[in-house]
């Protein structure tokens, strides 16, 4: 009955992705460089001001205050390789901050942070001590760099209607990102599906996972309550709708219909952008791309960056609709 998994686990094992996840260790002490940027937080506190932001470190359930500029910093480096092209990682620091004023306005589940430090909930933080186990040796040419970047761009974040944007952004899409409509099911104007040009070129941009067809049916029946109403695994799937780019958008198996979130999450998919075929007596999932697929592909904002785009033509091209403000901080 377990057999499906141990399949998924290996295939998946082996599968290099540009985009390691990071696993965030949280230091038990501060270094004195960072007592002035980040400080425990002892009660519920919340931000009161564009300056700071208070982040959940997930590790170890605490809850810090972070000099803004300083938390840019410790984002980017979480989130985006320090080898990608300026350009690249100043659209990244815009991202980071637009989506921090973003759930600044939103209201925590208990009022003492404004965002987590985990990639997936919110997006990856990484503090100094964090980014020297990163970077290692590579520690301060690293942070130079992401430092130059997150100063050109400081206050700039990317707004629709007045308002911070929903920024969200992933690792690298199929050739096309994925409508906030399409994966979560509601509308959002700005992050609709537009051209990723850099993914495809990627060494990670495909995957394959294959699937017997006895090990798909008894799957499903475990994990997801669908029931099959013919021996026949001609009639076990059938795709409903497709996304931008031709890949899979609704899948029928069995008797119960499912999203291309459904199945990244049933199956431990990389990615959302996905194409499927019955072979013999196998299913043969093509898996394209990593992470939900909306709003930006960094592998590609990279790309664009290297053709000679501004930070701006990328936020723009994959936030149409929205424009660029600042908040003139002071660093």
């Amino acid at each position: 009955m377990f057999r499906t998994y141990a399949i998924l686990c290996a295939v998946l094992c082996i599968t290099a992705l540009v985009f390691p996840l990071i696993s965030v260790a949280v230091t038990k002490a501060d270094t004195p460089a960072q007592a002035t940027t980040e400080m425990t937080l002892t009660e519920a506190e919340a931000s009161t001001d564009k300056n700071t932001v208070n982040v959940y470190k997930t590790v170890d359930n605490s809850t810090v205050k972070v000099d803004m500029y300083e938390y840019l910093v410790g984002a980017v480096s979480g989130e985006m390789p320090a080898s990608f092209c300026t350009e690249a990682l100043k659209a990244q620091a815009v991202v980071c901050y637009t989506y921090a004023l973003w759930t600044m306005e939103k209201e925590s589940a208990d009022g003492e942070y404004d965002i987590t430090d985990s990639s997936s909930l919110h997006q990856c933080y990484l503090d100094k001590d964090e980014q020297k186990k990163k970077w290692g040796e590579a520690y301060e040419e690293n942070r130079k760099i992401i430092e130059e970047a997150v100063k050109e761009v400081y206050g700039e974040y990317i707004a629709y209607q007045g308002k911070p944007a929903m920024s969200v952004f992933h690792a690298l899409s199929g050739g096309y990102t994925m409508s906030a409509e399409d994966v979560w099911g509601d509308e959002v104007p700005y992050l609709i599906a537009v051209e990723a040009p850099g993914d495809k070129l990627s060494s990670d941009f495909e995957a394959t996972i294959e699937i017997s067809t006895e090990d798909f049916r008894a799957f499903f029946e475990e994990n997801s309550d669908t029931e099959f109403e013919s021996d026949d695994p001609k009639t076990w799937a059938k795709v409903m709708e497709k996304a931008e780019g031709g890949y899979i958008n609704r899948l029928r198996v069995g008797t119960k219909e499912f999203t291309a979130r459904d199945i990244k999450k049933l199956l431990d998919f990389p990615g959302i952008s996905f194409k499927g075929a019955l072979v013999d007596d196998t299913y043969i999932f093509k898996i394209y791309g990593k992470g939900h697929g909306v709003g930006m592909s960094q592998y590609s904002a990279d790309y664009l960056a290297r053709q000679g785009s501004t930070y701006k033509e990328i936020l723009a091209h994959f936030y149409p609709g929205t424009e660029i403000k600042n908040n003139d901080l002071q660093i």
